[in-house]
């Protein structure tokens, strides 16, 4: 992650966050171990790597962080295990904020008008169904969170993303998949893609210039030279083939 604040400042997540202020040429450790560090889980997944299992599964890993674009030093970090933890003063100490049962954590956005406003993306456990899935919001730093996206006990939220003229407008991205022993299903009918225009209250599935068919995990950002774009990449499955595709 680039800071918002300074080009020239770089974190990276591993189990621990790393901090750069001259692009990458040294670093420092700036928090401690963010996640459970649960040795039963820092192994191999086993089976082959394919195009939709190549993400952390076991590992104990951060999955993500994000920098608060108001307040400088506010960073975000986001787990593999069910760990979200922020620092208020730039990486010193550190507070756990719950969803512990969300397991995987896709993304973290902070309103760009309020730094109190925290989206989070809660991709849910990988090899079970259930836990804290959806896209959840706090209106409070992450003292409490409200589920704003529900889905199904399979599927998670892997995305969000907030228009930058209008924090109000949400989009979101939603994933069905489960690991098992012996295969991985990569998708279903719980993979969409959503839009709010009221900060969450209501829903819209985008459908218009997608394939019909059963989707995979779907990646998404917005054109930032003009946010009426929105650019979208998924895997699918066609009618002829039920291995997935990738467009």
């Amino acid at each position: 992650m680039i800071s918002p604040h300074d080009p020239e400042t770089v974190y990276v997540g591993g189990n621990v966050v790393f901090k750069s202020n001259n692009r990458g040429k040294s670093w420092e450790v700036i928090s401690p171990d963010l996640t459970t560090n649960d040795k039963s889980k820092q192994r191999s997944s086993g089976g082959t790597i394919y195009q939709d299992n190549t993400a952390a599964e076991f590992h104990c890993t951060i999955l993500y962080l994000a920098e608060s674009p108001i307040q400088k030093g506010v960073i975000w970090a986001g787990t593999d295990d069910g760990n979200i933890q922020v620092t208020l003063d730039g990486g010193k100490s550190w507070k756990n904020m719950g969803l512990k049962n969300s397991e995987h954590i896709g993304m973290i956005e902070i309103d760009p008008n309020n730094s109190n406003n925290i989206y989070v993306a809660a991709y849910g456990p990988l090899w079970k169904e259930g836990g804290e899935r959806g896209l959840y919001f706090s209106k409070n730093g992450g003292k409490d969170w409200e589920l704003i996206l529900k889905t199904d006990e399979h599927t998670g939220v892997n995305e969000v993303h907030l228009d930058p003229r209008n924090s109000s407008t949400i989009y979101a991205t939603t994933h069905q998949r489960r690991r098992h022993v012996y295969t991985y299903v990569g998708g279903g009918l719980g993979s969409k893609i959503y839009k709010s225009t009221d900060s969450g209250k209501s829903w819209k599935e985008l459908k218009s210039g997608l394939p019909n068919s059963i989707k995979g995990r779907i990646g998404m950002d917005i054109s930032p030279a003009n946010p009426d774009y929105l650019y979208a990449c998924l895997l699918y499955t066609s009618d002829a083939a039920d291995d997935m595709q990738c467009v």
